[in-house]
């Protein structure tokens, strides 16, 4: 699936857990993978999409007209990777991996790579106007 061509450098990330991309305005996972068994990629995926939102409401009952670039959440033995798609609007990221063995910068820079690389979401086809800012 071409998702999984687009996503395939997390996959590749030590400690990986699993890892989806999600349609954050209408809700539906565009795919997503569990590389450890176990892990309900789905459910997580779900979860931090709503942990996203309601944060973009809070900053916005507080008068700050910013975009969120980037939400780390660490829980328990994972960390949670949340990123928009810088170039496609709508499109969010999520990544866990494993904290105990994995490298959370490494991996949250793996992250920022594939969400900023406008060429690995030619599949999608014509980019609707970009509501996100790039994180740096």
């Amino acid at each position: 699936m071409k998702f999984r061509r687009a996503l395939k450098p997390l996959s590749e990330v030590r400690s990986s857990l699993g890892y989806a991309l999600v349609d954050r305005d209408t809700g539906p996972i565009v795919g997503a993978e569990a590389v450890s068994d176990g892990f309900d990629v789905d459910l997580a995926a779900c979860g931090a999409i709503s942990l996203l939102k309601r944060k973009e409401e809070v900053l916005e009952m507080m008068g700050l007209d910013e975009v969120i670039e980037r939400i780390v959440i660490n829980v328990g033995g994972q960390h949670h990777i949340i990123q928009p798609v810088s170039s496609w609007d709508g499109l969010v990221i999520f990544f866990a991996i494993d904290a105990k063995q994995g490298h959370l910068e490494g991996a949250a820079e793996r992250v920022t790579e594939v969400a900023n690389d406008r060429a690995r979401w030619a599949f999608l086809g014509p980019q609707p106007p970009v509501r996100y800012a790039a994180a740096e």
